[in-house]
Formats: structure tokens, C-alpha cells, sequence
């Protein structure tokens, strides 16, 4: 199983689609860990590799759905290290490539203790993100003017899950899933992130 909502992205300076992904053994359960994916755009070749786990035993799973590119240049992701019967967080941490994602290091967050979702950078450089509770999932909007070393809490979309941002002619769109046969679209503006009633469509 792997998971990979909110965390392509296009990395113009090196011309390519690049993003981070999580797999587990199955949608549960199991040890899994955090790879780094990429895209050649000329042949479509896929390289993938490890870009987080607990540890060599995988004592715990790594799994996020968070990865962003900052304004240097530089990827990073949020990550949850999982009890691998469940989703029982053990400890939580920021990962970091300076060199497009040929090695990681990562610190143990201590001030975002949360499940981070989607984030994207916009346009003025600002970063918008989601923040996750739990397995009845819900989605707050938090930003952050300092490449993601602080973030700011906004809304909170309490009736959708699994929530995916994207910036389209200055407008923030949230679309996330309510149940298997629903998809709900939130609109807001880049300054105030604020969402409208949202709009219904049947799969």
C-alpha cells in the first residue's frame, strides 16, 4: 500500500516531477517507510528510495503526506512514526534535503506534534498546509511565512477528509472526501483561507 495525497511536486530548476510517498505492508498495519520518488520528464522512468523510517528494524512505521519544496529550493516532509499494529503515533519529525533528495537528515519536532497533510507553496511564497486529527480525520488550514519553521492555525474542515489543496487563479481549493461516494469542493481566498459552503458532486 502506498500513499501519496498532497505530495507531488514540480521542481522547476531541475526540470521534474518529484514528491515523497509512504508504504505499508497493508492499509493498517505494518512497519512501513517514506520514499522519495522521481520522475524523469523525457523517458518516464521512475527512481525510488528511502527517505525515512525509524530505524534499520523498522520498530516503527514512517508515514507522511506532507512533502513540500521551499523557497531555496529545498524539500522537506512531516512525518509520524506509527506503532506498526496501528496508527498509535510514537514520535514525530521533520525531515530535509538540500540536495534534491539524495540524502536526508531530520529533527524530532517537538512544537507541531500533528499529522501534517497536504502543503503547497504559493505564488507570494507563502506556504499553506493542512493540519490532520486522527483516524476520523479532520482538516484544519495552517500557513507559514518562514519556509515551515513556524505555522500559523486557520480553518477547520470539519466534514471532509483526506483533504488536498491547489492554488488556481489566486484562489486556494480544498477538495477532500467525505465518504467513498462523495467529493466536496471548498473555496477561499489566498488571504484569508477562509471556506465557502462547500459544493457537492456524486462520483
Amino acid at each position: 500500500f502506498a500513499w501519496y495525497q498532497g505530495t507531488m511536486k514540480y521542481d522547476a530548476e531541475i526540470d521534474c516531477p518529484v514528491g515523497v510517498i509512504s508504504g505499508k505492508d497493508s492499509h493498517t498495519s505494518g512497519a512501513g517507510k517514506a520514499y522519495f520518488l522521481k520522475i524523469d520528464p523525457v523517458t518516464g522512468e521512475i527512481t525510488l528510495d528511502i527517505a525515512g523510517q525509524y530505524d534499520d528494524s523498522d520498530t516503527y512505521g514512517c508515514f507522511t503526506q506532507s512533502f513540500f519544496i521551499d523557497n531555496d529550493g529545498n524539500y522537506h516532509f512531516y512525518a509520524v512514526m506509527n506503532e506498526p499494529s496501528g496508527w498509535t503515533a510514537h514520535e514525530y519529525r521533520k525531515y530535509t534535503s538540500t540536495d534534491k533528495g539524495s540524502t536526508w537528515t531530520y529533527a524530532v519536532e517537538t512544537d507541531y506534534q500533528w499529522t501534517f497533510g497536504s502543503i503547497i507553496k504559493l505564488k507570494s511564497g507563502r506556504l499553506i498546509g493542512l493540519k490532520s486529527y486522527g483516524a476520523n480525520t479532520r482538516n484544519q488550514i495552517i500557513y507559514s511565512d518562514d519556509d515551515g519553521d513556524s505555522w500559523t492555525t486557520g480553518k477547520v474542515f470539519s466534514e471532509s477528509i483526506e483533504v488536498e489543496l491547489i492554488e488556481l487563479d489566486n484562489t486556494i481549493m480544498a477538495i477532500g472526501r467525505k465518504a467513498l461516494t462523495r467529493l466536496r469542493v471548498y473555496s477561499g481566498t489566498e488571504h484569508k483561507h477562509e471556506a465557502q459552503k462547500p459544493v457537492e458532486y456524486s462520483l
